[in-house]
């Protein structure tokens, strides 16, 4: 009887500490994404603002920290847009923030934007570095995604 003991504590600790082994690990950042919603004069300026919707399709929040977007409209460079200020986004959730376009105060990159923010359905891509706070991980996602102004 000891003997069939001293087998099967072992295995019991062995078992308990590999099933809670996996519960220190954060589950992965799923169905994030950036996509575009809108170009417009920023006011007081001579510059444009895009406006990025940020979309959470996963069932947990999400910690946005930054975010790094190349602005491509009817295949020419419109720019970069940055997000600095953490979001935070809740499950299947969107937010939409409207950011300066940088680089877009010179004369070629404001007519492309001027010509794009009246224009419907003129095309854009929206190449996107996320970085995302995964339970005191830092995560890079990189998405790309692409579609036409409404001209709204």
């Amino acid at each position: 009887m000891k003997s069939c003991f001293r087998l099967v504590v072992p295995v019991i600790v062995a078992l308990a500490v590999s099933l809670l082994a996996g519960c220190g690990t954060p589950p992965a950042v799923a169905g994030l994404g950036a996509e575009l919603a809108g170009v417009k004069p920023a006011s007081g300026t001579n510059g444009f603002v895009a406006t990025i919707r940020y979309i959470n399709g996963g069932t947990r929040p999400v910690a946005l920290q930054s975010a790094r977007h190349d602005l491509v409209i009817g295949g020419r460079s419109a720019g970069e847009v940055v997000l600095t200020a953490p979001l935070g986004l809740p499950p299947l959730s969107s937010t939409d923030r409207d950011i300066a376009i940088a680089g877009s105060g010179n004369a070629t990159t404001r007519a492309l934007l001027a010509e794009a923010a009246r224009t419907p359905g003129a095309t854009w891509v929206l190449s996107s570095t996320l970085i995302v706070d995964n339970g005191g991980d830092r995560i890079t996602l990189k998405s790309r995604t692409s579609g036409k102004l409404s001209g709204e």
